[in-house]
């Protein structure tokens, strides 16, 4: 996906509150434990570890982290909203932060989580993680 405009930091790009529940694929979103809503057009965002987009599974929304200009390509970090990727990938974003393989925020040290926004589902499931409790994607 492609920016049709320029956004500001913090500006909402899009919603999905109609976003159907769906089992967990490469085309979804996780928003919450063992929860995932299909995305439709917005299934097309692509991962970078220097994302323009933030995802927010409570509000529902896709924002700007930062300024993007017309025709920017889209982008968030995939471990910001899933657990266990369904199709990890090696990453070619090229940013200097760049994580290497992405398969979701289990696999992340939390250091490297702690420069993303990270949503709450995650936050939970990281904190059941290091102290032991059973956690499924």
């Amino acid at each position: 996906l492609y920016a049709d405009r320029a956004y500001r930091a913090g500006e909402v790009i899009a919603r999905f509150d109609e976003a159907q529940p769906s089992k967990q694929s490469y085309l979804t979103v996780q928003v919450g434990p063992e929860k995932h809503v299909a995305l439709d057009v917005l299934g097309n965002l692509n991962h970078s570890c220097r994302p323009n987009t933030v995802i927010d599974t409570d509000s529902r929304t896709v924002s700007a982290c930062r300024a993007i200009s017309p025709g920017d390509m889209l982008s968030f970090f995939y471990p910001s909203t899933e657990w266990h990727m369904s199709r990890p990938f090696s990453c070619q974003c090229g940013a200097p932060e760049c994580v290497g393989f992405v398969a979701g925020a289990r696999y992340l040290p939390v250091d490297t989580l702690s420069r993303y926004a990270i949503n709450p589902h995650i936050v939970g499931m990281i904190a059941a993680a290091l102290s032991g409790i059973r956690v499924t994607s």
